[in-house]
């Protein structure tokens, strides 16, 4: 069985399995921003403000996911925000040195006197 791959918390998660079709609402302009709070979430959602709140950090880390994935936004919210690996589109992944696994990434220069650099994996078992 494919383990889900979770970069949203469950609070997170919950946030947008609850609220997905305000925020939707809000980001398209189908609902009109009433309080400052939602003026401000539409900032963020359209990029002029930085996320400060958890409504805000959800909902553009979930964007920033649907785009990466092969999802529709249906499908995503009938599946409550869970994404498995298989279901990203084909991007390089970079994995860091704190997470688990033992791969380390870094880039070197293709040559001597290139200025072009790629990605090498190294292992250490």
């Amino acid at each position: 069985m494919a383990r889900a791959f979770l970069p949203l918390t469950d609070e997170q998660r919950e946030l947008l399995t609850k609220y997905w079709s305000f925020y939707v609402a809000l980001d398209g302009g189908t609902r009109p921003a009433v309080t400052e709070a939602q003026r401000r979430f539409v900032g963020v959602c359209h990029g002029r403000l930085q996320p400060e709140t958890e409504h805000e950090r959800a909902y553009v880390l979930a964007r920033r996911l649907l785009d990466a994935s092969k999802l529709t936004a249906s499908e995503l919210v009938n599946r409550r925000f869970k994404i498995l690996p298989a279901d990203m589109k084909d991007v390089p992944v970079v994995v860091s040195r704190t997470e688990a696994g033992r791969t380390f990434e870094h880039a070197v220069d293709v040559d001597r006197w290139s200025t072009k650099r790629h990605v090498v994996r190294r292992h250490n078992w």
